[in-house]
């Protein structure tokens, strides 16, 4: 059998290529041509055990693969001290944060939010304080609307404990909790018999692992009020969280 160079030399001088279909035609004859080659010379041998490499190429390809694992166990000890940095770091001192955000109300008056968050781990808990104020782009006084539509303050208390169902790996051995108070005084509310201008809530939470990147959150929710009504909420809430992020993490490192 000629070399396939050969072969596609001889085609393309024995072959008329003056239309469209003509040329498509030979594309696809010099693609079935390199398809055969490959088989021939790769996929066979491959498959029957016949390809033999020489002593200098086979220590380079074990060296190479031995390299391979070794990088990835070296990969996955970074990424475990880099995780304990974060967490290290993150209990370290007093997070602050500044958000500004605009909102767009399709069927009323546009506002603008802006919220200062201070977080600090004292152990073993974090606590989270978070303060805002938001006000009117433009105020609606037919809506009973001011400049400042309303301010709220929220503390947030997060810790952990181990978990008695003893899941293996480090992130998963630990139920979470967490405790929320959140106080909003909503001025449009004010003067109107139907509505509380003072809202209160308070959220307790519990959120049990049962498997890689799959838990059951357990929340109860209380509050005097809502912005539409003033009827109290009781709220008790069981659900199913899966965490897709981490089990495909999972299954890519179990499959490396």
């Amino acid at each position: 059998m000629l070399p396939l160079q050969a072969q596609i030399t001889t085609f393309l001088n024995s072959t008329s290529i003056e239309t469209p279909g003509q040329k498509t035609a030979a594309v696809d004859a010099v693609k079935q041509m390199i398809l055969c080659a490959v088989a021939d010379s790769v996929y066979e041998p491959i498959a029957n055990g016949s390809l033999t490499l020489s002593p200098d190429t086979e220590a380079a390809v074990t060296a190479g693969i031995s390299g391979m694992a070794s990088l990835q166990m070296q990969l996955a000890a970074a990424r475990q001290k880099i995780a304990q940095f974060l967490e290290t770091f993150a209990k370290e001192g007093t997070l602050s944060t500044f958000a500004y955000t605009n909102h767009r109300v399709a069927m009323g008056s546009d506002y603008s939010e802006l919220k200062l968050l201070f977080e600090r781990h004292v152990n073993p808990l974090d606590i989270i304080l978070n303060a805002g104020v938001s006000v009117y782009n433009k105020p609606d006084p037919a809506l009973n609307q001011d400049r400042i539509r309303d301010f709220d303050l929220s503390l947030a208390l997060e810790g952990s404990a181990r978990n008695p169902l003893r899941i293996k790996g480090e992130d998963l051995s630990k139920i979470t909790y967490s405790f929320t108070f959140r106080y909003q005084r909503l001025m449009e509310n004010e003067n109107i018999a139907t509505r509380k201008p003072d809202i209160a809530n308070v959220q307790f939470r519990l959120e049990f692992a049962i498997a890689a990147g799959l838990s059951i959150p357990v929340a109860y929710t209380y509050a005097n009020a809502t912005e539409m009504i003033m009827k109290k909420e009781n709220k008790f809430n069981i659900g199913l969280h899966l965490d897709i992020d981490k089990v495909y993490s999972l299954a890519r490192a179990a499959k490396q």
